[in-house]
């Protein structure tokens, strides 16, 4: 084939492509390549790349590039065009790779072309991975993690296409994933490093996510018997946020430091606060521990037959310490109630318990809001915002002039980003 041909295909190929045909171009290209035996013509390679990736011919693509990739002097936008079609092909994609022929692929992709600031197909690839794969163990993803430059990715939360809040930066998202990972794998240290390195470095977060970093490092510190720190650091963080399992941490540390009391109304606001009874199930473990040192044996009784009646409602596994307790308190499983009819007594009980040293408060309903779930009291010259399952009566006779009596409890304004109280342990006056 003389140079004119040569020109002539180039030229038709480049109007196929222009016109919306990249497969037909690449038929063209293919053709020039296989006749012309000049593997190392890399103007007619980077073409013959380009269009076979737009047509998402991703497997001869990546067959191509990797040959040429393997030549002296092969252009830096052949080992791009190639590294981006093994993302589109091997994790972008549905399909399903298994961990070994991932590394594999990934340490390919390094090779040919080496992370650098911006836009690059190696995170993307290994954030779509871990996305597809969130069943992989913790020392798995830290190797996937260890692929991966931190300092070359970008660091700016990516703007919500829809207006909303900020989305995380591709480094913030390598900071989350990895941080878990050493987390579930006991690896305490680093992760408590990683942790305060970000937040303490300026790395911009996206919207509120800087509290559950924070809270890994409380955790950690937990772990690693730093309870004064732990405790420290909880108290920060259910300031802002108020999740019951936050404030169950919060209580397992408090225990541990022997603050029996900050434990208890820890522990009892985790068990008012919203979630399923049956994922509280360790909360109701610590609860009775809690109330047997405080010596209510009748209420740690009842803690024993709520943490019995879920595990057997839901099918769960019933160790052989547990069955002894229950034989040894004359409790049968199979008359047991449920767990939700269990669950309302000791929450009055509990109730009573957290505040039998503190005044009661009297005062009236001021409005409910239109959404039935919350509202506010009225006593004196203050109103004070309540929660509906905070009300220990019938939620059918809340109406606005209600008299009703209530105790105080600490809570935080996200609206006025400010600490406040909330009316708790409400009853009719």
């Amino acid at each position: 084939m003389n140079l004119n041909q040569r020109k002539e295909l180039f030229f038709q190929a480049e109007e196929l492509t222009n016109s919306g045909n990249p497969t037909a171009a690449a038929e063209l290209l293919s053709k020039l390549y296989s006749e012309s035996g000049d593997n190392g013509d890399f103007p007619l390679v980077y073409k013959l790349l380009y269009t076979l990736n737009k047509s998402g011919d991703y497997p001869r693509a990546i067959e191509l590039g990797l040959k040429a990739c393997a030549m002296p002097g092969v252009w830096d936008g052949i080992r791009q065009n190639t590294a981006w079609c093994m993302y589109f092909h091997y994790f972008k994609g549905a399909g399903q790779l298994g961990g070994a022929d991932a590394v594999e692929h990934l340490e390919k992709m390094e090779a040919i072309f080496p992370q650098r600031q911006g836009l690059h197909p190696l995170p993307l690839s290994v954030f779509a991975l871990l996305k597809k794969h969130p069943e992989f163990p913790p020392v798995f993803v830290i190797q996937l993690c260890r692929l991966l430059d931190p300092f070359m990715l970008n660091p700016e939360p990516c703007p919500s296409p829809n207006g909303g809040k900020d989305l995380p930066s591709a480094r913030e998202q390598y900071t989350s994933i990895l941080t878990r990972a050493l987390y579930s794998s006991g690896d305490y240290s680093e992760c408590l490093r990683l942790c305060g390195e970000t937040l303490e470095n300026g790395i911009q977060l996206s919207s509120g996510n800087g509290i559950w970093l924070l809270r890994r490092k409380a955790l950690c510190h937990f772990r690693l018997e730093d309870l004064d720190q732990a405790m420290e650091m909880f108290e920060s963080i259910i300031k802002i946020k108020q999740d019951w399992f936050l404030l169950h941490e919060a209580a397992e540390v408090a225990f541990k430091l022997k603050r029996h009391s900050q434990a208890l109304s820890l522990a009892v606001r985790a068990a008012q606060s919203f979630g399923d009874t049956e994922n509280k199930i360790h909360l109701w473990e610590l609860l009775r521990q809690i109330v047997s040192r405080e010596k209510q044996f009748d209420l740690a009784l009842a803690l024993l037959k709520l943490s019995a009646s879920i595990r057997k409602f839901k099918g769960w596994k019933i160790d052989q310490n547990l069955l002894r307790e229950l034989t040894d308190h004359n409790i049968s499983l199979d008359t047991l109630p449920h767990f939700m009819a269990l669950r309302g007594p000791i929450m009055d009980a509990l109730d009573d318990m957290i505040h039998r040293d503190t005044p009661w408060l009297t005062g009236k309903i001021g409005k409910l809001l239109p959404h039935g779930k919350a509202g506010f009291i009225l006593s004196g010259k203050s109103s004070y915002y309540f929660r509906v399952r905070d009300c220990r009566m019938s939620t059918a006779k809340l109406a606005a002039g209600l008299a009703v009596r209530f105790h105080l409890q600490a809570s935080y304004d996200p609206q006025k980003q400010r600490e406040s109280q909330k009316a708790v342990n409400i009853r009719p006056a």
